[in-house]
């Protein structure tokens, strides 16, 4: 609903994806992706002070990016 709102894709039903043109969904799935890498570079820099002591944290935070990511393109 979320990617629904955000694109303006003519979409009512999970199901719905599959009328739309290829070049279409490729222009929200590299959208997706791109804001996915931003998120994570910026998460990278900022825990990736800390040294090692930060690397726990940093891991779980960057599973939870990727996934919200594969979670959005699915």
């Amino acid at each position: 609903m979320q990617l629904r709102a955000a694109y303006r894709l003519p979409i009512s039903r999970y199901d719905g994806g599959v009328s739309l043109e290829v070049g279409e969904l490729d222009v929200v799935a590299d959208s997706v992706i791109r804001s996915g890498m931003k998120i994570a570079a910026v998460e990278g820099a900022g825990i990736g002070l800390g040294g090692l002591l930060t690397i726990v944290p940093d891991l779980g935070i960057l599973s939870a990016i990727t996934m919200r990511t594969i979670q959005k393109l699915s």
